[in-house]
């Protein structure tokens, strides 16, 4: 019984410095795009030298805000998979 109580509490405890490694990971992209600003994507897009270069800032432009987004998700998951148990 020890055991199983010891390998939760590992599991637990592992589950937590995930979250506390994406929450922190969040907080630094955060603090970059308070620095940047909101209209340093329009920036990008705008200084486009040509429709290909616009293409392809904007094609990273949405990488960025999916990888963003997808941590969010991530970083929710784990809180609620640790409140479950």
């Amino acid at each position: 019984l020890n055991d199983t109580i010891d390998e939760k509490q590992k599991e637990i405890e592992d589950e937590e410095a995930e979250i506390e490694k994406t929450d922190n990971l969040l907080k630094e992209r955060m603090v970059a795009l308070y620095e940047i600003g909101e209209t340093s994507y329009l920036d990008v897009l705008f200084n486009s030298e040509n429709i290909l270069d616009f293409l392809s800032n904007y094609s990273m432009i949405q990488q960025i805000v999916e990888t963003d987004s997808a941590l969010i998700d991530e970083l929710e998951a784990k809180k609620e998979q640790l409140t479950k148990r």
